[in-house]
């Protein structure tokens, strides 16, 4: 697992020092060794800079850029293919000759002998640069579910590219001007989806795609495409619970390959509660185990819920004899300084401090020295996991009912409820949700900021409002299935893929530590995507197969409870410990400094929510995050940052094994 940047100048040379100030910003990603490689055919010049964390052959030979035995093809890789030993079996009777142990040389030999056909091959999570001196072309690749990054420029003669964008703002031919279109996506979705980027003139490599550049012109292709085939596995119920269980053991199984100390992120919840009790059966001797918990004034917080994970995942370890590490997040002044720096950190702004958490337990575990994590990301949407799946099933069931959509609507649209708003908007909601389509159904059920409330919110000349719903319809075009099938697969297509992976990604390698996704993998996710949403949850049981797959692995409190988000205190926090710091950040005079939003009506929700509890705290968030991350990435440097954080007094390691 590692960090690379890169240059492709068609028109001249390309300068050593500005990638290694480049690579230096991405360090974390890569801290146990750093390589260079550079090749100049006349005007045609390209350099590669990559920073190493070892995890698979640990020696020297390991290291990147890495060639083949010729030196005519070179590689900048970020990530692991777990099936590279039987690829590997297969290029060594090809006549390939291995010089380490690596799934790096698999990548570099798959494309010697196969092209572009080797991505359809690999079954892992990667991205990488593999520049092909024989044609003179580059190809950048990234993992069909999009769990490493890759962010690059093209200006018709140069392209730049690199593993996160604060990489790439340090290329001084890349301007610190935001992309006003991907303003108007993150306050719809929370996030920013790919091809976009927060920054106008980069984008981001889309999940199972590939770009190559050669004879002076990129192009783009699909490898893999996520599509819903539901019925296209036929079998029973208890066939299809047994089914997944098998395909769970396959992939925890040879997703522990590594030469250093593996651990899991034990939320309590069912998937990782999972992933944990079969790593735990393929590893020698007690396993690592990372939990997060969080105290409030005076140590008790005014929601116990928040950690009852915390209850649940002691449980776990305890029965599965793990070493069981518990973070407690404490409500200090500390937090305010770690949430201002991650926001550089994460790339991108998002929706909601999960990520808080994240990088605590991923600190965590750097200090017990744990080098990979496997983490249960993934279940929910390629299951069946959240409530809202419910909800679609009974909302179809109820558009036959003529009569029932024209009480809805005159209900929702008179003045019977105009004493109660919050009940009126509900049910205008399930009305609007009936007459939609399945995109307009979608932005109903996801948004953050609905459209009229978006548009007045920003500065929004040259922004697109379709975007967002032409995305969503290309990413469902080509699939079967109900509705239900369709917005799990738009979750697992965004969501999962855009938001998830990435925040998971950034707040992992902050720590130097790769983050290992099971329940993603290539056999996983291809199963799941060929079962109908009746076969996911019968009876609108959430997560059936894999409570039912998994019934002896667990404590039967876990397999029988309810989905709970994997969230900090976010409202809590905002009114409280959070409240001044919130304030000050979007007051107007410094949201009006970037010009992206109307300061007035940013400080007016912050202080509705903040001051009085009106509103939504995702949206005070998401709005919190974009200014931070504003703040931290749109100001040019006057020194190289440094992104090792360490912000230990905000939270406290506790417990070991239990």
């Amino acid at each position: 697992m590692c960090g690379f940047v890169g240059e492709v100048n068609n028109r001249g040379a390309v300068d050593r020092i500005t990638l290694d100030r480049m690579s230096s910003r991405i360090a974390h990603r890569g801290p146990d060794a750093h390589g260079f490689y550079a090749d100049q055919q006349g005007d045609f010049a390209v350099g590669l800079d990559s920073r190493r964390l070892k995890i698979i052959d640990l020696s020297a030979m390991g290291d990147m850029p890495m060639s083949n035995a010729d030196g005519s093809i070179w590689l900048a890789y970020n990530g692991e293919i777990y099936n590279h030993m039987e690829l590997r079996r297969e290029l060594e009777a090809r006549g390939c000759r291995y010089r380490s142990a690596t799934d790096s040389e698999t990548v570099i030999y798959a494309y010697q002998e196969y092209g572009l056909d080797a991505l359809s091959r690999f079954n892992g999570i990667f991205s990488f640069a593999l520049y092909d001196q024989r044609s003179h072309s580059l190809v950048l690749a990234r993992d069909r579910m999009g769990v490493k990054p890759l962010y690059y420029y093209w200006d018709g003669e140069r392209l730049v590219f690199g593993s996160e964008l604060k990489a790439m703002l340090a290329h001084p031919a890349i301007d610190r001007r935001v992309d006003r279109q991907a303003v108007d996506l993150f306050l719809s979705f929370g996030y920013v989806p790919a091809p976009y980027s927060m920054i106008g003139g980069i984008r981001k490599l889309e999940a199972g795609q590939t770009l190559t550049l050669e004879d002076g012109a990129i192009s783009c292709r699909y490898f893999w495409q996520p599509r819903t085939q539901p019925g296209a596995e036929r079998a029973s119920g208890a066939e299809l619970a047994a089914r997944t269980r098998t395909i769970l053991e396959e992939v925890v199984q040879s997703q522990m390959m590594s030469d250093v100390p593996v651990g899991t992120l034990l939320s309590g919840g069912l998937d990782s509660s999972i992933v944990t009790a079969l790593a735990a059966r393929n590893h020698d001797g007690p396993i690592d185990t990372f939990s997060v918990g969080f105290a409030g004034k005076g140590e008790i917080l005014p929601d116990p819920s928040y950690n009852e994970d915390l209850s649940h995942a002691r449980e776990v370890a305890h029965m599965l004899g793990t070493r069981h590490h518990e973070v407690i997040v404490r409500p200090s002044r500390n937090l305010t300084s770690l949430i201002g720096q991650l926001a550089e950190g994460l790339d991108e702004p998002v929706w909601e401090g999960s990520y808080i958490s994240i990088y605590l337990m991923a600190e965590a575990a750097r200090e017990q020295g744990v080098k990979v994590l496997l983490t249960g990301d993934g279940g929910d949407e390629l299951f069946a996991g959240y409530p809202w799946y419910e909800g679609y099933r009974r909302l179809v069931g109820y558009k036959p009912f003529q009569p029932l959509v024209g009480l809805l609507h005159s209900v929702a649209e008179g003045h019977l409820l105009d004493h109660w708003p919050e009940q009126q908007q509900r049910i205008r909601t399930v009305y609007q949700m009936l007459r939609a389509d399945e995109v307009g159904r979608y932005r109903l059920s996801h948004d953050i900021f609905s459209a009229a409330p978006k548009h007045a919110l920003q500065n929004s000349a040259g922004v697109d409002d379709m975007v967002a719903d032409v995305l969503l319809r290309g990413l469902l075009m080509g699939s079967r299935g109900s509705s239900v099938d369709k917005v799990g697969l738009l979750d697992t297509a965004l969501w999962l893929r855009e938001h998830f992976s990435q925040r998971l990604d950034r707040m992992t390698m902050l720590n130097s530590i790769e983050a290992r996704v099971p329940l993603q993998d290539n056999r996983l996710v291809d199963f799941a995507l060929s079962l109908s949403h009746r076969q996911k949850m019968p009876g609108g049981q959430l997560k059936h197969l894999l409570r039912v797959g998994c019934a002896d692995l667990l404590p039967p409190s876990v397999i029988s409870r309810p989905k709970r988000p994997f969230a900090v205190p976010g409202d809590w926090w905002l009114q409280n410990a959070l409240s001044e710091f919130a304030l000050d950040t979007l007051a107007a005079t410094n949201i009006e400094r970037w010009g992206l939003l109307d300061g007035r009506r940013v400080e007016q929700l912050a202080r509705d929510y903040i001051l009085r509890g009106q509103g939504s705290s995702a949206q005070i968030w998401a709005l919190l995050n974009l200014q931070l991350w504003c703040d931290a990435c749109l100001n040019e440097p006057q020194t190289e940052p440094s992104l090792a954080l360490n912000f230990a007094p905000s939270a406290q390691l506790v417990g070991a094994a239990l």
